[in-house]
C-alpha cells in the first residue's frame, strides 16, 4: 500500500478481516510473513493503528492475545510491540460521523483524526458502516466519504485501509471476491486505490489443498 492512498478489505460478515487485518500488523511487525502477502517489515519509527468501530476492547484483546502466541512473541518483543501497533476500540464510547446524515463532511472530525495518527504508516478502520451516518448506497454520499478518508490518507502520510462487507448477492452466491462485491454504491470500489477481497473457502476448494477442518475455520 502506498503512503497516502486509500484501500478497502472486503468481506462476508464472519469471514475474518478483522482477524486477517490484525495478522497484517503482525506480520509488520515481526515480520515472519505468516500470511504470505511478502509484506516489508515496519522500521523502528513507523507506527500502524488498527481501529475498531464494531468489536469490543475485550474481543480485540482476545485476538491480540492469541495472535502472541501463535507468533511465539516474548514479552520483551509485547513491549517493543506497544510502541509501534495500536490497537484501538471505540465501541461505546463514540460514534463516528466523518459524513453527515445530510451528506456534508465532518472535517473536525477527520482533523481530530489526522492529529491522532499523524506520522504513522498503515492506520485500519474497522468497518465503513460505523464511519458514516449517510446513506452507504448513496453514490454522492459514498464519494464524500472516499475523500474524507483520502484527506485523513494525505495528511496523516498512513495508508488507510477500511474494512467492509459483501452486498447480499455476494455473499449468497459464494461471489465474495468478485470486484463488485463490496456492499453499497459503485464509488465505494471505483474511488480507491485498491480492494482486497476475503472469501471463505468452499468444501471443494478445502479438498483441493488438502485441508479437512470444518468449512467454518477457514477464510
Amino acid at each position: 500500500m502506498l503512503a497516502g492512498s486509500v484501500a478497502s478489505i472486503v468481506a462476508p460478515g464472519s469471514t475474518g478481516k478483522g482477524f486477517f487485518s490484525l495478522g497484517v500488523c503482525f506480520d509488520l511487525f515481526t515480520g515472519k510473513d505468516l500470511l504470505g502477502l511478502d509484506i516489508k517489515p515496519l522500521e523502528a519509527s513507523q507506527k500502524v493503528a488498527f481501529v475498531t468501530a464494531e468489536d469490543q476492547a475485550d474481543v480485540v484483546a482476545h485476538r491480540v492475545h492469541s495472535l502472541i502466541k501463535h507468533y511465539n512473541m516474548t514479552p520483551d518483543d509485547v513491549c517493543l510491540m506497544d510502541e509501534q501497533i495500536s490497537f484501538i476500540s471505540i465501541v461505546g464510547e463514540r460514534m463516528l460521523d466523518l459524513v453527515r446524515p445530510d451528506g456534508s463532511p465532518n472535517l473536525a472530525l477527520a482533523d481530530e483524526m489526522i492529529e491522532q495518527y499523524r506520522g504513522y504508516r498503515l492506520v485500519f478502520l474497522d468497518t465503513l458502516a460505523r464511519a458514516h451516518q449517510s446513506n452507504e448506497n448513496d453514490n454522492g454520499n459514498m464519494t464524500v466519504l472516499i475523500s474524507v478518508f483520502e484527506y485523513i490518507a494525505k495528511h496523516t502520510g498512513a495508508a488507510f485501509v477500511f474494512l467492509h462487507h459483501t452486498n447480499k448477492g455476494a455473499t449468497l452466491n459464494n461471489q465474495g471476491d468478485a470486484a463488485g462485491a463490496a456492499r453499497g454504491a459503485a464509488a465505494i470500489t471505483d474511488n480507491i486505490r485498491c480492494q482486497l477481497n476475503l472469501s471463505k473457502i468452499t468444501e471443494e476448494d478445502a479438498a483441493d489443498i488438502g485441508r479437512t477442518v470444518e468449512r467454518h475455520n477457514y477464510i
